[in-house]
């Protein structure tokens, strides 16, 4: 064993881009802005309109001379309410940000405040009684395909390359699973397995919430297509398992597809099958939801397929746990070929 004595930087956290606002508190209010804030946040997307926003707030603590112990509740209200979004009007003013937008800076700044009291920078969080603007969804915004437009996506794909039956894989798996672009996007080769009875896929959806799907037998069949198309039987199982094009050469790389590289490769399948431009991968979640709900499944059964999380029901003490089962993947009525 050595007795060498490693000496350790006791200021990690010097950093020079820093908010001078946060720098000039020192190393405590450092750590609650590089360490705390960003060990709170999972989510990539999150966590970067989180840093956008108390960014933004703390450059305008700077403009206005605020050091963080002079912040009150007043002035978050102020600045939540004359908030901006990055658009500009026809006059070319900048304008209101819209309620959701406010609500995210809010979460944002108040969730900063919780990590700069924890670390004993302030006493207590001005945001805390900050109220945010009401703001209630009673309808989505995500458009949904009928069962015979996401058919149509999957017919107008012929399948003749590589590429080709990745992307009726693909998309089939965003249809008979409903999840999300990005957890499609994480699909290693091990998430696809069987238990010896039937295939399953394996998602790791938002918060590391896991999902266990079946898998109907056609999309099994598209699987396993392009599993052999791809070659990529006998490989790891950390294997990413759609994977990037090599431009317009029909051949694949060993790179991972991002959730946008499937949000940008619908798009077009969308526009081969003559569908609008406003569809997205997303849309296959919404057009799920109506498909089944219109069957007559249960909204219980189907949220829990669909892994929300309303916020409504959060304080709800019945927190029972359903089972995905074979029976509600086979209920949507999205076909894989003509009969």
């Amino acid at each position: 064993m050595t007795t060498e004595i490693i000496k350790v930087d006791a200021t990690p956290l010097a950093r020079a881009d820093a908010p001078t606002v946060i720098a000039q508190h020192g190393n405590a209010a450092r750590y609650a802005y590089f360490e705390d804030f960003l060990a709170g946040i999972d989510n990539e997307h999150t966590l970067k309109n989180y840093r956008r926003a108390v960014d933004r707030f703390l450059h305008h603590c700077e403009t206005k001379g605020l050091a963080l112990h002079d912040v009150m509740p007043s002035h978050i209200k102020a600045y939540i309410q004359r908030l901006t979004s990055n658009r500009r009007n026809a006059e070319g003013h900048p304008k209101k940000a819209s309620k959701p937008m406010k609500l995210l800076h809010l979460t944002a700044i108040r969730q900063l405040f919780d990590h700069l009291v924890t670390r004993h920078v302030i006493v207590i969080n001005p945001a805390a009684s900050v109220k945010g603007p009401k703001h209630v969804v009673r309808k989505g915004k995500t458009p949904a395909l009928s069962p015979q437009q996401a058919e149509s996506v999957l017919w107008t794909i012929d399948g003749t390359d590589v590429v080709a039956i990745r992307d009726r894989a693909a998309i089939g798996v965003l249809v008979w699973t409903a999840r999300r672009a990005s957890a499609v996007a994480n699909l290693k080769l091990g998430d696809f397995y069987t238990d010896g009875n039937r295939w399953y896929l394996r998602f790791e959806d938002k918060g590391g919430e896991v999902f266990d799907i079946p898998v109907r037998h056609d999309l099994q069949e598209f699987i396993n297509d392009y599993i052999e198309a791809a070659g990529l039987w006998g490989q790891p199982d950390d294997t990413p398992l759609f994977r990037t094009a090599v431009k317009r050469t029909k051949t694949l790389t060993s790179k991972s597809m991002t959730g946008k590289d499937l949000y940008y490769m619908a798009k077009r399948r969308f526009a081969d099958a003559g569908l609008p431009s406003k569809f997205t991968t997303h849309t296959f979640r919404s057009t799920v939801a109506t498909d089944l709900l219109k069957q007559g499944v249960a909204l219980d059964v189907v949220q829990n397929f669909l892994g929300h999380k309303d916020p409504r029901t959060t304080q709800l003490y019945d927190q029972r746990q359903h089972e995905v089962s074979q029976n509600v993947v086979e209920r949507i009525s999205v076909r894989a070929k003509p009969t």
